[in-house]
């Protein structure tokens, strides 16, 4: 069930996070100013004791005419912003898992550019995106294809989709606790 033709797609690319160094927001500027036709929206919000790099980042972005930035936004207009977006990209070095956006933005139906992590399948097991093994050459060969063709966008926007109904389900996951509770009360 992809939403991609539900959908006016507003944007071509999003990214969110916080503004840390390991997070390489200067990976998605460089993005936006080699597809210059493209659109590409940012929501970057300062990390506590990093107001100077956020500074020095915000004078960035806004010298780039195709990126739209926000600021911290509330939950609600997150989803908003990612079912008007085509692509996912994340760029950070490292997480501890998938951060919850990346698996938001799968929810919403949207493909998965990473440049650092492969994780739980969603790419490698799913084809839910392309992961870049830490190869920003790579990143943008796989934007460039993703976002010119609308049938690989259309599939992979599903196998995102599956990849959540899959593995991050609320109601099956609750009913797997449920279980596991009961067993535990009968010890």
């Amino acid at each position: 069930m992809s939403n991609i033709k539900n959908f006016n797609k507003v944007y071509d690319c999003i990214w969110i996070a916080r503004c840390d160094e390991w997070k390489n927001p200067e990976v998605y500027i460089q993005l936006a100013k080699k597809f210059k036709d493209k659109k590409f929206i940012m929501v970057l919000f300062s990390s506590p004791g990093k107001e100077d790099y956020y500074q020095k980042i915000l004078t960035e972005v806004k010298k780039v005419d195709n990126i739209t930035l926000y600021d911290f936004i509330p939950n609600e207009k997150v989803y908003d912003l990612l079912a008007h977006s085509k692509i996912f990209c994340i760029t950070s070095d490292m997480e501890g898992d998938w951060p919850m956006v990346v698996l938001e933005a799968a929810y919403v139906g949207l493909p998965v550019i990473s440049l650092h992590i492969n994780y739980n399948g969603l790419i490698s097991k799913y084809d839910g995106g392309f992961y870049c093994e830490s190869d920003i050459k790579r990143l943008y060969k796989y934007f460039d294809l993703l976002v010119n063709d609308i049938k690989l966008i259309e599939k992979m926007s599903n196998n995102a989709r599956n990849y959540i109904l899959e593995n991050h389900n609320i109601v099956e996951n609750v009913n797997k606790l449920v279980v596991l509770l009961q067993a535990d009360n009968k010890k």
